[in-house]
């Protein structure tokens, strides 16, 4: 499975993994200064850690991970012990919310 890492603002390298074709795993990111947001049911919608990258329910994650023409939409966000795993599709979960 592919890797990519991207130095965020603190200078923190952040890896992204892919872990099956549905799934891409976020570690590396301080964990003492990390900030995120659930909807109503419990759900995480956001996660924000220190110096970045923030990534939400309905991000593309291929305009700044990945960079080629598949879309990644996030769908949903876990905690998984000490990293975060952002589960995707081709498509905008969030696109009825908005029309």
């Amino acid at each position: 499975m592919r890797e990519y890492k991207i130095k965020n603002r603190n200078g923190d390298e952040i890896l992204f993994q892919e872990v099956d074709k549905n799934t891409v795993k976020m570690s590396g990111y301080n964990k003492s200064y990390c900030r995120a947001a659930s909807d109503k049911e419990g759900n995480t919608v956001m996660f924000d850690p220190s110096g970045g990258l923030y990534m939400a329910v309905g991000m593309n994650m291929t305009q700044f991970i990945m960079k080629d023409d598949v879309p990644r939409y996030i769908t949903a966000i876990t905690h998984n012990g000490s990293s975060m795993l952002f589960t995707h599709a081709k498509t905008d979960p969030t696109e009825n919310q908005r029309n």
